[in-house]
């Protein structure tokens, strides 16, 4: 495996004479270090020039004051909290969602946000309805109607359902179970399979990825729709700072508690 690249740390920047006799001074950001050897970041390729600076003399000479201890490797900085997350709703359903943070400076930022409900190990219309919850529910898609069905629901290809549409899941007997309803602002997916167990079955409901991009890190706590539709979100109380890429998933939703997630640096 290949050694990291890394920065240099030191008390200032490099002197050097240039071509012209002349002396310049070169930031240690000029310089990186891998397996023990000093190089030159491609960034400051243009700017020796510009100067008159002979690259190979300056690396050379940044390897000497590395060799005699005067540079060193910096130590690696903790990541830090950059952007605090909250789901809109309140209840264990926030729990389900989850939030890619694609990096792009402070002000061109990308956020995809899905979310994703499980409901297994349903016997009956009663127990659907128990799991999911009802038209008094914090669920994006709820058990607005009960029908008359007592078998196993048949399966259902994922079936997208607008927003205030519903959906009817019937059991083998095609009878309906129960009747979901869309009450989230986007489309849901609905999706229902038969368990392992043949007498149970599985109900799962997705959105998104709903995408919110050239986000101004300065605006977040403006921001709606698109990704924000699934979780609010606010620059870190430390202050504004640029995000790692990853995706991470809220927790700690309950029942009248918002499930969070934090976003930190790189």
């Amino acid at each position: 495996m290949a050694p990291s690249t890394v920065g240099i740390a030191g008390s200032g920047p490099l002197a050097i004479t240039d071509k012209s006799g002349k002396q310049q001074f070169v930031p240690l950001s000029a310089f990186t270090l891998s397996g023990g050897k000093i190089g030159l970041d491609l960034n400051w390729s243009a700017a020796l020039t510009t100067a008159q600076i002979d690259p190979a003399a300056l690396t050379k000479l940044a390897q000497m004051r590395l060799d005699a201890g005067d540079f060193r490797v910096p130590p690696t900085p903790h990541a830090s909290a950059a952007i605090l997350f909250t789901a809109v709703s309140e209840g264990v359903e926030g729990n389900g969602i989850t939030i890619t943070v694609t990096p792009g400076g402070l002000e061109n930022v990308t956020l995809d946000a899905s979310q994703q409900l499980i409901y297994a190990g349903l016997a009956s219309s009663a127990d659907a309805k128990t799991a999911i919850g009802d038209e008094n529910s914090t669920a994006p898609v709820q058990v607005t109607a009960v029908g008359d069905g007592t078998k196993v629901a048949k399966a259902i290809a994922p079936t997208a359902v607008k927003t205030t549409k519903t959906l009817d899941v019937k059991d083998t007997d095609d009878k309906v179970l129960v009747t979901l309803t869309n009450a989230a602002g986007d489309d849901a997916t609905v999706t229902v399979t038969v368990d392992a167990d043949p007498t149970k079955f599985t109900i799962a409901v997705s959105r998104g990825p709903l995408s919110s991009k050239q986000i101004k890190l300065s605006e977040l706590a403006t921001k709606t729709g698109g990704a924000f539709a699934l979780a609010a979100a606010v620059p870190a109380p430390t202050g504004i700072a640029p995000p790692a890429a990853g995706t991470i998933r809220l927790s700690g939703g309950a029942a009248d508690v918002k499930a969070t997630a934090v976003a930190y640096t790189s």
